[in-house]
């Protein structure tokens, strides 16, 4: 079976102290103030194992303009990207398989290209390297995503005059079930989890257009969300502010005029910013703050 656990995580894992994990034989043991805590024997690598490092992680192409991802990002096809910055918030090195074009602007942070680049070197640098396996990462992520669906439910997804209201009463891990024809009909997300808890949110079907959605939480924070879409191939994103992380691994994302909180891992990103002068999809450094252990 699966074991869960939250951690303040510094670098690929975090593996310190941390909240939330069932106990090996499905229960939980209390600790101080009443907080579940979790066996030291599980401290493994989880589900998402190296994919934590990366703010984004696109198994190809990412192309985007006139944004930011405030973290590191890890790139297995080409990165385009114009009037783009990368680890504003949390600097690190980034890593892209294939070659490297910045349009406009100066690279201000570390960079592997395991191709060729055309770049402006403003403070950073830019050298050359395959230090990740794009292809066992990519699977690794796919798995991932199929594991996470098999999670039985715990709570409630109610949806009721354009609100999706997501409620949950465990103090470790919430787990709902959800269509992309749900998110899709509703104007306002709304979660209820207790504090400290996470909440995690499996979502059935292989297309979504989220546009214009609103997200009110109570309890949880963006760090305590994590959406997994293991069918969805076509997502778009535009108007809305994601509070979580996203894996969808095979999706191909379009997303503008918008900001997600979180991490994203998804096979391409693929910004009309270039186009159009408008600014894309902004990645926020808000990482997911638990652990999925096998």
């Amino acid at each position: 079976g699966f074991m869960f656990r939250s951690a303040f995580f510094a670098g690929l894992l975090g593996l310190s102290p941390v909240n939330g994990c069932p106990g090996a034989n499905g229960g939980s043991s209390t600790g101080s103030g009443g907080s579940a805590q979790i066996p030291s024997q599980c401290s493994v690598d989880d589900l998402l194992d190296e994919a934590r490092g990366y703010n984004v992680v696109t198994t190809d192409d990412y192309i985007s303009g006139y944004s930011d991802a405030e973290g590191t990002v890890a790139v297995g096809g080409d990165f385009d990207i114009h009037s783009y910055s990368i680890g504003v918030v949390d600097p690190g090195t980034s890593v892209v398989m294939g070659d490297f074009t910045l349009y406009q602007g100066s690279v201000d942070w570390q960079i592997i290209v395991g191709g060729t680049w055309s770049v402006t070197l403003g403070s950073g640098s830019v050298s050359a390297g395959t230090p990740v396996d794009f292809v066992g990462l990519a699977n690794d992520l796919e798995d991932a995503s199929w594991e996470l669906d098999a999670f039985d439910d715990n709570g409630l997804a109610d949806l009721d005059s354009g609100t999706l209201t997501l409620s949950g009463t465990e103090s470790t891990l919430n787990v709902f079930q959800v269509t992309t024809q749900m998110l899709e009909d509703a104007g306002e997300v709304s979660i209820d989890i207790p504090a400290g808890s996470a909440g995690l949110i499996k979502v059935s079907g292989t297309s979504l257009d989220w546009y214009a959605v609103g997200f009110d939480l109570q309890g949880a924070e963006a760090e305590d969300l994590f959406w997994s879409m293991p069918e969805v191939t076509d997502l778009s994103m535009e108007a809305i502010g994601v509070q979580g992380t996203v894996l969808a691994p095979l999706a191909e994302l379009d997303f503008d005029d918008g900001q997600l909180n979180g991490h994203l891992f998804v096979d391409t990103f693929n910004g009309d910013g270039m186009d159009d002068g408008l600014p894309d999809g902004q990645i926020n450094h808000r990482p997911f703050d638990h652990l999925f252990c096998p």
